[in-house]
């Protein structure tokens, strides 16, 4: 079991800003139950207000095999508003199934229609959002891709839970050698390769 709330405070503390007094909207599906109790948890932490919205799997395909399409892919008034009054928003994705999803691509866009409109929405409302690429990692995926689930996890839970004001410290060092212009590349296997850049690759802009 991997702990997630390192990764759940980078996204709402850090990326996100959320504040005592915020409402959170944590949506997810089964295989991101336990990220999505670590940014309930972690919103509680920080005096927010979360709300969870669960996909149930099962009832997902069984509505998206076995409905008209036109019956898919509906958002209702109740929703939108939520999202209105929300100040942040993290989505943990899914379907697991990826294969299944591959093989019924067409129900499944039906299925997510309101996209576009979501996203307008989202802009409009000036939401905050963060889309947490852990919910990816499902074991049915990673036996669609070949990789391992326990090993793929543990590479995001990771690459998440770094220490962001470190990199950036250390982005910073680096910014300031590249403005001087001269480079050395030097690896275990011999390599010490001496660069002078020109004039125009010193400009350094820290993202």
């Amino acid at each position: 079991m991997q702990n997630y709330d390192t990764l759940a405070k980078n996204v709402l503390w850090t990326a996100l800003g959320i504040q005592q007094g915020d409402n959170v909207i944590v949506e997810t599906w089964d295989n991101g139950l336990p990220i999505a109790g670590a940014f309930v948890y972690g919103s509680h932490q920080l005096g927010a207000r979360p709300m969870l919205l669960f996909e149930h799997e099962k009832t997902f395909w069984r509505s998206t095999m076995s409905l008209p399409e036109e019956r898919l892919g509906k958002v209702g008034d109740h929703e939108w508003a939520a999202m209105e009054k929300a100040n942040g928003y993290i989505f943990i994705p899914g379907p697991a199934d990826l294969p299944r999803l591959l093989k019924h691509r067409s129900k499944y866009n039906a299925s997510t229609g309101y996209n576009a409109e979501w996203y307008e929405r989202a802009k409009r409302y000036r939401l905050k959002g963060a889309r947490i690429g852990l919910g990816y990692a499902s074991r049915e995926r990673a036996r669609a891709y070949r990789l391992s689930a326990s090993a793929w996890q543990r590479m995001l839970v990771a690459s998440s839970t770094v220490d962001f004001a470190g990199i950036k410290k250390k982005v910073a060092e680096l910014a300031s050698l590249l403005r001087t212009g001269e480079v050395k590349v030097t690896s275990p296997n011999g390599t010490s390769l001496n660069l002078k850049l020109a004039a125009a690759m010193r400009t350094v802009r820290i993202a």
